[in-house]
């Protein structure tokens, strides 16, 4: 019902990731294993979301990883939107609970982005 809300079901199901996971950075294959999309759309869209710099971009390694910003004017209307919406989602990568969904990377560290 809310993904109609949005220019794709891509577009939804990316950024109620880093909703979901508000503190994580994500990189592209993570995002779209999760979700179950091609990494290439994935990919389109979150070059969308950091034009609108709805999300940063840090590199770590030869990764990019991207994360939430803060900063974005209407981050809190966004942010209570996918809180409300929180229990709708289902990730088709999904195993038992609902927030059974590894983020740590190879290197060990959570995120890989400082700051």
């Amino acid at each position: 019902m809310i993904e109609r809300l949005f220019a794709s079901a891509t577009m939804y199901a990316t950024l109620a990731m880093f909703f979901d996971f508000p503190g994580d950075a994500l990189h592209a294959r993570l995002i779209a294993r999760t979700i179950g999309r091609d990494v290439k759309c994935v990919l389109r869209q979150l070059q969308t979301l950091e034009a609108c710099r709805i999300i940063v971009c840090g590199s770590a390694g030869r990764e990019r990883r991207y994360r939430l910003s803060d900063k974005y004017l209407l981050h809190g209307e966004l942010e209570a939107l996918f809180e409300k919406t929180r229990d709708c989602r289902h990730y088709p990568r999904q195993d038992g609970s609902q927030w059974n969904i590894d983020l740590m990377y190879e290197d060990g560290d959570p995120d890989g982005i400082d700051g």
